[in-house]
């Protein structure tokens, strides 16, 4: 059995040594809080196509049932001091639930099988949105819809995330409507976010964030500042190292590629081996405040250093600007009724079952997950653990707390605390709960004993129950069948609530029936209320403007009564109302009463719309800025205005009169208002900014982010007097304040620790521009001047897990140039339709002062007020085909021309989806959104396209294709509207490929609609016409390209317009036909019967004429087929190649599918007899026994003979890489060869043909010259 990282565990490095408990200045934060220990950004975000996408094209990876324990616990059991630790004997709240009067369970509404897998434990996890069900366990993941039917196969978590570790969480974000899907991997985490609504076709962002140590057991949260992670980490160093991780959930949502993460430490927390705290996950309609996000962990008195049963909780604060400012604050101390969490001695086995070993108890776990709800006078979270009942250790109960707050950052109260016994006698453990919107608890939970297998049961209680208990009678989920093969049991389960109606609860967690299975129950405490609720958008309008009324009422009302004071309609009986206009200025209420038949609900949003004559408003950028620096402020004000007057205390100026001030420069430090006041006849509005301007000092230490300045002093994280951090990875850029100037940094001092803590130098914007210098050791850079459009310097700082140094310091100035301008430009398109506009972009350097445009051909019209003078003119270009577009840049000390030949390439025209009639044969059509945009919801749109030419049929050639599945739909018909032949309907991404009309008039009808709701990217065509009395133009492919001699390949004709023959022919002519097929058949099957490279040549005829196709070298014969290697599991565990290099072969890739071998029959290098070569390699994720191993068939038999291995080398996880060097035999036979390149786990000693249990294999070919 393959024994996951213990190896590594043996190996982890101490990640720092702290002082003081922070590795940042301490200075200004609150009594007893702490700094981060961890500040870093993602690697670089990789953008995933959606599951449906790689269903379609094939590469879709399904997922893989692993025999093997997946991700043995980490540092060892619990453990106490003997004795030690009350209470002693029952649980004190034991018998309060025993003696509570019970209340009829509701059954479950719905359950289904989500996984089976022979893995141990399973790692149930899932979560519940307003369409799907998404789960994932292990290495694998699922989509559902929320009937129990599977949209998707099951799906090996390498479809989206980079590796298949394990220790999955799914996360539903309400908030922002998209799903997670995460992971661990040896020192980090993975995490897939999904770009919309839909897991299924839509794609993922995949972020990966690295930590100093191994995340074990890592658990996720949803917070209005960040998703906030949990880990069994560092246990020996919790209070100081981080353990507790925040990542940038604002950038994330988006996509943005700066994502950070912030680590954190647990001051004063005390653990006794495995451990795991939680943060606090957000349900509900409402995202709490930004910050004091809590954490919360469990400190039993049987413990070292615990002296009595007590919850922690700490508050962290970030700041994504300034990420060192943030905090963790101390603990807040929340004493309980003893407990006793744990189980013999702090073992992993501890709940009998009828046959087997005890089963884990899951101790020292605040069971996932700590669910946290906003309610109009306090906050709620409602947790759980499991505790030893009678002592005995061996029959547990279910301690759980509501805990609330009265307001946002107050302190936390236990507001009850109950402990749970099964009413059959039973161990109850494996605890998993959710509060609704009505305050009910609903809590799912495994049951198991010597006369019990391991199954899977669920309670509650409403709001208004005795505290402490669970008052709903016992109901089933799922009952197992047999006991638990192993000890690991489960690991963790999950409970989620439906965003829809806030009162579904869906819980997932393991059992054992025929296997070892996932199981989901869904079930109500109590049904939805009906509950008047609406919103509207936007809420404050300008005088004579509407407003959008929206219902959102709870349960199932079947009718609805609006009434808009001040509104016209003033009343509307309905669900949707049409949009209400508001005449006259003032703040009015709105009402919806809803009722179904026998109640009524009325909501009522007193001063809700906001109507003003006036409004103003505006923004600046930047908001923060080094003294000495401006900020531009920009008037966003509406109900047209006529006056404005600016007022910028601490700012140069420090008023304007107008609608566009001047740039203002801030020259104190501070942080200073900013307010705009707007007139025009008889209103007058203003709006005040508090402390909207914060002016800094010019120092910067090495963080993430941009700084704008020509001033100042840059050092590394420590400052000018301490050292930088182990595991940094910052990226910063700095920006000239001064335009046309060049930023430049003087280093006085540099050290960091050589060889492993590097600082490189990019001359641009990011970390994609030219590489200046990469330095480390105390060589520094010395003086560093950029030179490009922007004038910025890009800084990337990484160091490792061990030791640090001094780091530097630099004196940032910047260089004024006076050299002539050194003219380039862009544009905002380089192939537009005709009579579209193009922007181009001024990119010289050097601050020219005068521009001369000039376009040849001279068929161009300038618009948008610019002309063949202006630094960003706006194009038109009146005909078709090629322009050379010239830029002539000049300042006081010279001038520079750049010419760009062919430049601009003017094709027809556009046309974008509407309502109405095209008669063309040219031209791309789009949906509404033209080339670059979506769509618009609630679109009904029929647009017909007539031929130009006379007798000719009207083709649309389809290049992309993306609409809203199942929603959005566009239909083709085969004439002049929509009663025509109906061609096809067509959703989602399939390409409608080629339609081409076929009746009288030569017509083709499109009708797009779409639904209200989310919109795609649409689609692009090219519009042509075909005459019937064209003739065709040839087209074909094969099912191969390289082959074995004597193999059947397939050739597929595409040709178009209807040719009626065809006729096939091959150079050399060593070929022969099979499958009833000739040489004049439309798709032939061919033997090749002899080796080398044939050019292959199609005919395609009809009546009007014929056209050939000719491909050269299109198909490589190979001398026989090799051996195929093969695994029983192969890649699943991060067991494969990630880079081959030699010569001009350099293939870097990722784990492969079933049968884990690919042969790149299209990559190849050339290899001298008697030349020393050397081969670098590096294998996949896994964290030991990666064995590569190479070898050549030096002569050409076909057979990877012994003397042809080159060498079995043992390599690190990736990145690291190993070499193997060899010299070709001087006899060996000249010709393509093969070369075979193979991993195989935890063996030294493989071949090149056999099957074993993880690794993959490559194959390339080698020219012997």
């Amino acid at each position: 059995m393959k024994a996951i990282y213990q190896q590594i565990i043996l190996l982890v490095l101490s990640f720092m040594t702290v002082t003081g408990y922070s590795q940042f200045e301490q200075a200004g934060i609150p009594t007893g809080s702490q700094r981060p220990t961890l500040i870093t950004a993602s690697q670089p975000m990789i953008s995933v196509p959606s599951i449906a996408s790689q269903i379609a094209d094939g590469t879709f990876k399904p997922a893989i049932d692993r025999v093997k324990e997946f991700n043995p616990k980490h540092w060892g059991s619990n453990t106490s001091v003997p004795g030690k630790g009350l209470p002693k004997g029952n649980d004190p709240l034991w018998e309060q639930q025993t003696s509570a009067a019970m209340n009829p369970g509701r059954a479950p509404i719905l359950t289904f099988e989500a996984a089976s897998a022979t893995a141990t434990p399973t790692d149930p996890t899932g979560a519940v949105g307003p369409n799907h069900f998404v789960n994932s366990w292990n290495s694998a993941f699922r989509i559902w819809d929320k009937s129990g039917n599977p949209l998707t196969a099951a799906a090996s978590l390498g479809t989206i995330l980079p590796g298949t570790m394990g220790d999955p969480i799914v996360l539903y974000d309400r908030y922002a409507d998209r799903f997670l899907i995460t992971e661990f991997y040896s020192n980090g985490f993975d995490v897939a976010i999904s770009q919309g609504p839909d897991p299924v076709n839509d794609g993922w962002y995949v972020y990966r964030f690295p930590t100093s140590s191994f995340p074990d057991y890592p658990k996720f949260s949803v917070w209005s500042d960040g998703y906030y992670i949990t880990a069994n980490k560092d246990q020996g160093s919790a209070s100081t190292s981080q353990v507790v991780f925040a990542l940038e959930r604002d950038k994330m949502i988006v996509g943005n590629t700066t994502a950070q993460m912030i680590g954190f430490p647990l001051t004063g927390i005390v653990t006794s081996g495995f451990y795991s705290p939680l943060s606090f996950n957000a349900n509900g309609p409402t995202l709490p405040p930004a910050g004091n996000a809590p954490i919360i962990y469990m400190q039993d008195d049987s413990w070292s250093g615990v002296t009595t049963d007590h919850l922690k909780i700490w508050s962290v604060n970030v700041n994504w600007t300034t990420p060192a400012s943030s905090t963790i604050s101390s603990p807040q101390i929340l004493n309980t009724q003893p407990f006793d969490g744990l189980f013999d001695g702090g073992s992993f086995s501890n709940i009998p079952q009828p046959s087997g070993s005890d089963v884990d108890a899951l101790q020292a776990t605040i069971m996932f997950m700590t669910q946290y709800r906003r309610f109009p006078t306090y906050n709620s979270a409602v947790l759980n653990f499991v505790v030893d009942l009678n002592g005995a250790d061996n029959y547990s109960g279910i301690r759980w707390y509501e805990l609330r707050q009265t307001t946002d950052g107050a302190p936390w109260t236990i507001y009850q605390e109950g402990t749970y016994s099964q009413p059959g006698g039973h161990s109850a453990f494996c605890g998993n709960m959710c509060m609704d919107a009505n305050g009910n608890i609903g809590m799912a939970y495994t049951i198991c004993s010597t006369t019990q297998y391991p199954s899977l049961r669920f309670t509650g209680r409403y709001a208004s129950d005795p505290l402490g208990t669970m008052t709903l009678g016992e109901q089933v989920i799922a009952t197992g069948t047999q006991s638990d093969p192993s000890s690991r049991y489960g690991d963790y389960a999950q409970m989620t609530i439906d965003p829809t109606d806030d009162v579904t609860f869906w819980s997932i967690a393991e059992y054992f029936n025929g296997g070892r299975k996932n199981h989901v129950g869904v079930f109500q405490i109590a049904p939805p209320a009906l509950t008047a609720e609406f919103s509207a958008t936007p809420t404050i309008v300008c005088a004579g403007s509407t407003v959008t009324f929206t219902d959102q009422s709870l349960a199932s009302p079947t009718s609805w009564t609006w009434s808009f004071p001040g509104g016209t309609p003033s009343t509307y009986n309905g669900q949707t109302p049409p949009p209400v206009t508001y005449a006259t200025a003032g703040t009015y209420d709105v009402t919806l009463t809803v009722s179904d038949g026998i109640e009524t609900d009325s909501q009522t949003k007193t001063g809700y719309i906001t109507v003003k004559n006036l409004i103003a408003d505006f923004t600046g950028a930047p908001t923060t800025v080094v003294i000495g620096n401006s900020v531009t402020f920009t008037d966003n004000s509406s109900c047209n205005p006529t006056g404005w007057s600016w007022s910028f205390p601490g700012g140069t100026p420090s008023s304007y009169v107008g609608q566009t001030p001047p740039a203002i420069v801030y020259s104190t430090v501070g942080t200073y208002d900013v307010a705009l006041t707007i007139t025009k006849p008889g209103s007058t509005d203003t709006k005040t900014r508090t402390g909207f301007i914060t002016v800094t000092p010019p120092i910067f230490n090495m963080t993430n982010g941009t700084i704008t300045t020509c001033t100042g002093d840059f050092y590394d994280s420590g400052g000018s007097a301490g050292a930088y951090n182990s595991g940094e990875n910052f990226t910063e850029t700095f920006y000239p304040s001064t335009p046309g100037a060049m930023v430049r940094f003087t280093f006085s001092s540099f050290s960091t620790e050589s060889g492993y803590d590097y600082l490189r130098i990019y001359n641009g914007t990011d970390a994609t521009a030219t590489l200046i210098g990469t330095y480390n050791g105390t060589t520094g850079p010395g003086t560093v001047t950029a030179n490009n459009p922007s004038g910025a310097l890009t800084f990337n700082f990484t160091s490792d897990g061990s030791v640090t140094s001094t780091g530097w310091a630099a004196a940032v100035s910047c260089y004024n140039l006076v050299d002539p301008p050194v003219a380039n430009f862009s544009a905002s398109s380089t192939t537009p339709p005709i009579n579209s506009t193009v922007t181009f972009t001024d990119l010289s350097i050097n601050s020219p002062t005068s521009w001369a445009w000039t376009f040849s051909p001279n068929t161009v019209v300038f618009t948008g007020g610019t002309n063949a003078n202006s630094q960003n003119p706006q194009v038109q270009f009146t005909a078709q085909g090629a322009y050379t577009v010239s830029l002539t840049a000049s300042n006081a000390y010279g001038s520079d021309t750049e010419t760009k030949t062919g430049y601009i390439t003017v094709g027809p025209e556009a046309y974008l989806m509407s309502n109405g009639t095209v008669t063309t044969c040219s031209g791309t059509f789009y949906d509404s959104g033209g080339e670059a945009g979506s769509y618009a919801n609630s679109e009904n749109f029929t647009l017909t396209f007539l031929p130009a030419t006379s007798g000719a049929m009207v083709r649309a050639t389809f290049t992309a294709f993306n609409t809203e599945s199942g929603y959005d739909y566009l239909y083709v018909y085969n004439g002049t509207n929509t009663s025509a032949t109906l061609l096809g309907t067509y959703n989602g991404t399939t390409l409608p490929g080629v339609l081409t009309a076929n009746n009288a008039s030569g017509a083709l009808t499109f009708r797009f609609t779409s639904d209200g709701s989310a919109t795609r990217t649409g689609w692009a065509a090219a519009i042509s016409c075909y005459s019937q009395t064209d003739p065709p133009v040839a087209a074909f492919t094969a099912s191969a390209t390289s082959t074995a001699i004597g193999s059947t390949v397939t050739f597929t004709d595409q040709s178009i317009n209807t040719p009626t023959s065809w006729l096939w022919s091959f150079s050399p002519g060593s070929v022969v036909y099979v499958g009833g097929t000739s040489a004049t058949s439309q798709n032939p099957q061919v033997q090749f019967t002899a080796l080398g490279q044939y050019t292959v040549t199609l005919t395609a005829s009809n009546t009007y004429g014929s056209d050939a196709e000719v491909k050269t070298n299109y198909i490589s014969v190979i001398p026989v087929t090799y051996c195929t290697p093969t695994y029983t599991t192969g890649t699943g565990s991060g067991d494969y190649i990630t880079l081959v290099q030699l010569g001009s072969i350099n293939n870097a890739t990722g784990a492969s599918t079933s049968p884990f071998y690919t042969y790149y029959n299209t990559l190849s290098t050339d290899l001298n007899p008697g030349t020393e070569y050397t081969i670098t390699l590096s294998p996949g994720t896994y964290s030991n026994g990666n064995y590569i191993a190479v070898w050549i068939d030096f002569n050409q038999n076909s057979v990877f003979d012994t003397d042809e291995k080159l060498g079995t080398i043992g390599i690190l996880p990736t990145p690291a890489t190993g070499t193997i060097t060899f010299t070709v035999p001087a006899g060996a036979t000249p010709g393509t060869t093969r070369m075979r390149v193979r991993e195989v786990w935890n063996n030294s000693n493989f071949d090149a043909c056999s099957s074993y249990s993880y690794g993959e294999t490559e194959d390339y070919n080698i020219n012997i010259l």
